[in-house]
């Protein structure tokens, strides 16, 4: 009832061969070689490749639970919905540092709508480690856009996966959150640092910058560090910095 499409997206021909070589033979599963390197290039070329009414996206460092396929397939069929999203847990390789707040655990794709299976409100959206789609839904909107998502480890853009949703809205297509639909999804090492954090949040900016207007993001900037600024004491000396008053009165 369902085919494997591992889409290799090195830019190693030897790694890519010596791969091909090792599930050779692998019922079920096909290789497809996508170059050059590009998260949402790849996920485009299984968009490309797939010959099922239904694909599901999973990253190679994520595990899914036992009836992960069952369960999105379920949500299909009950919801009448393009989009299907299932819940993402993390498997931390050292304990989470007290530093990190939960709001901020989505920046590691960490995803947990509840227990119970329902609609995806309208601030709600399926993550790449595990996403489910109607082949022609997304297919009609032109797949996901190469000018975002990552590019191996040399760029931290996003916001491919909420754009390819948010086009999908536009045309009247639902999203639907599928609570038994786990996968469990590898947080890298390297990640649970505050530099990398600096460093994701700056390339959220870019990437937002590359498709929205700057004056929301602007304004929920302001109010954060405002936020920010009542908690220390400054909020007076903030409120004079970002003053709209001419400065020579």
């Amino acid at each position: 009832r369902f085919r494997i499409l591992v889409v290799d997206n090195t830019d190693s021909e030897e790694q890519r061969q010596a791969f091909v070589r090792q599930v050779a033979g692998t019922a079920g599963l096909d290789v497809v070689a996508s170059a050059p390197p590009g998260l949402s290039r790849a996920r485009n070329v299984a968009l490309a490749a797939c010959r099922t009414p239904l694909i599901v996206y999973i990253d190679d460092d994520a595990t899914p639970s036992r009836r992960w396929l069952e369960s999105i397939i379920d949500a299909f069929s009950s919801s009448r919905a393009s989009v299907v999203a299932g819940p993402i847990d993390p498997k931390w390789p050292i304990p989470p540092p007290s530093w990190l707040p939960d709001k901020y655990l989505a920046c590691l794709t960490v995803l947990d709508y509840g227990s119970a299976d329902r609609p995806l409100s309208d601030y709600e959206f399926a993550y790449g480690t595990n996403m489910a789609f109607v082949v022609d839904a997304l297919r009609e909107v032109g797949g996901f856009d190469t000018g975002l998502g990552r590019i191996g480890a040399r760029t931290l853009l996003s916001d491919e996966e909420i754009q390819v949703q948010l086009a999908l809205r536009r045309r009247g297509h639902k999203g639907f959150y599928a609570a038994r639909a786990r996968v469990t999804h590898l947080v890298h090492k390297g990640r649970v640092t505050r530099n990398y954090f600096r460093a994701r949040m700056a390339w959220q900016a870019v990437s937002t910058l590359l498709h929205e207007s700057p004056l929301w993001d602007a304004e929920q900037s302001r109010a954060e560090l405002l936020r920010a600024c009542k908690e220390a004491g400054v909020d007076s000396s903030f409120a004079r910095l970002f003053s709209t008053r001419d400065p020579r009165i």
